[in-house]
């Protein structure tokens, strides 16, 4: 609408004053009236550029932005250009025109993909957003026997490149592995929770984590409530930052918890676990709930219950071999880490 009303306007004047019998003058008053245009469709591309970009990290690394960049400038291309780009046919030679800005497209495009002019980091401006857990994870069986004790870095990658940036640096991801076998195997993957879960990627480590504290969680007491229904009441223990997971076997539906009732009338879609977050201040009070579970034969001698915790520790940069691995990232990358802790039981 913009770039119309000023075409407008261009044309009424070269009109009034006679300009379009005056050869190409009546061009220079156009080309001048569609700066402000140029500038305004270009400000406001640059602003959606910039604003919705960045948004583009909530998804992970599943989006492109580059497609959402693409069709922005194209759009600003259009809108801005749009009265301007007839005037080349004034020129004496317009095939030139063309053939010269498809020229500096054809090298800006090599420039952009070819070189270091393109990389899409830098250490102050723009730089990569790596967050991982350094994490210790331990496996009880039905019994309380220790199955599975395993330490390493759970990554979270924003940037739909993942590690590739990372490749010839002198960051070791030697065997980093995909969370789709983890995910389809254990309750929320058998790792603490992070955002976009299923796309994460888990780098082993030989040398165990060391937590700066513990989380721990103790059945205190299990009651018959009816024929049919069982309730087990725990205590858990731990840092600022806990997490609680419970998923029922099949044939054991839960009736019940000591948390918000509401959160049971909204279950967490297949195959996701429920998932209670807690984040405590100054009161460090042993936190104690309860799960109801009903099963139609009344036998709670067997597994019906996996129930996972998890602890976190925001402010702690964790061991040596925890803090030599974030030394090994590029300038260009702002390393967000902590450690965290993930117990599975079976009850």
């Amino acid at each position: 609408m913009i770039p119309l009303l000023f075409y407008v306007v261009a044309l009424a004047f070269n009109l009034l004053t006679t300009l379009h019998d005056r050869g190409y003058a009546w061009s220079a008053v156009i080309k001048a009236t569609q700066i402000i245009p140029f500038l305004y469709g270009s400000y406001h591309i640059y602003l959606f550029v910039v604003a919705l970009v960045p948004m583009q990290g909530r998804s992970g690394f599943a989006s492109n932005p580059d497609i959402l960049i693409a069709g922005l400038v194209a759009l600003g291309t259009v809108l801005s250009l749009s009265f301007v780009i007839p005037l080349i046919n004034t020129f004496r030679r317009p095939s030139t025109v063309i053939f010269t800005l498809l020229a500096i497209n054809a090298v800006g495009m090599y420039l952009a993909t070819s070189t270091q002019i393109g990389f899409p980091y830098r250490p102050k401006t723009n730089v990569q957003r790596v967050s991982y857990m350094a994490v210790r994870n331990r496996f009880y069986e039905y019994d309380g026997t220790l199955s599975n004790d395993e330490s390493g870095y759970l990554f979270n990658f924003y940037d739909r490149r993942m590690e590739k940036p990372f490749l010839g640096t002198r960051v070791n991801l030697t065997g980093l592995q995909s969370m789709t076998t983890r995910c389809q195997k254990h309750m929320m993957c058998g790792m603490p929770y992070v955002r976009n879960h299923q796309q994460n990627r888990f780098l082993p480590r030989t040398e165990p984590v060391v937590p700066p504290g513990s989380t721990t969680l103790e059945l205190v007491n299990k009651t018959m409530v009816n024929a049919t229904v069982a309730r087990f009441v725990f205590e858990m223990t731990g840092p600022p930052y806990m997490s609680i997971f419970f998923q029922p076997y099949e044939d054991v539906k839960i009736v019940n918890l000591s948390f918000p009732g509401d959160y049971l009338q909204k279950p967490p879609p297949y195959p996701l676990a429920y998932h209670i977050y807690i984040v405590c201040g100054k009161d460090r009070s042993p936190i104690v709930f309860s799960i109801d579970l009903m099963k139609s034969d009344a036998d709670f001698e067997v597994p019906v219950l996996q129930l996972g915790t998890s602890g976190r520790w925001d402010a702690d940069k964790g061991d040596a071999e925890t803090a030599r691995f974030a030394s090994t990232f590029p300038s260009f990358t702002m390393v967000d880490q902590w450690i965290a802790s993930y117990e599975r039981y079976i009850y």
